[in-house]
């Protein structure tokens, strides 16, 4: 297991339910390491979050990752309005999420159905890549 930078890990208000660890990586980078799809999943479509001291921009890993270069690779929440009632069957909603970008998760809101005026799902978009 890489080595724990703990004075920011135990600062970090990520509300993460697994094991994780803050590896130094260089100058303004620090690799964020997950051990749980799920946290993965709660940490990515934030799109930011702070310590007691800084706050960060989070931004999804690639093997070509270049830490001078921006990242064009975002979690983006995507709203349906007025949703057929259909629409809100997890399987639906993520067929319809497949045709903006890779599907994430669905907002908490619409999975608990508390709001019938809206569908809302997260996903994976590739920013230079033409969008539907």
């Amino acid at each position: 297991m890489p080595k724990t930078h703990s004075g920011e890990r135990k600062h970090l208000q990520l509300g993460l339910a697994h094991a994780f660890s803050i590896v130094p990586m260089n100058l303004g980078h620090v690799i964020l390491h997950l051990t749980s799809a799920d946290d993965f999943g709660r940490v990515w479509t934030r799109g930011s979050c702070s310590t007691d001291s800084s706050s960060f921009r989070l931004l999804k890993w690639s093997s070509d990752f270049c830490p001078k270069e921006e990242s064009y690779v975002a979690a983006v929440w995507v709203s349906f309005p007025n949703p057929h009632l259909m629409s809100f069957i997890p399987a639906a909603l993520k067929r319809m999420a497949n045709s903006f970008g890779i599907f994430l998760t669905i907002a908490e809101e619409t999975r608990l159905f508390s709001r019938a005026n809206s569908a809302k799902v997260c996903v994976e978009v590739d920013l230079l890549k033409c969008s539907p």
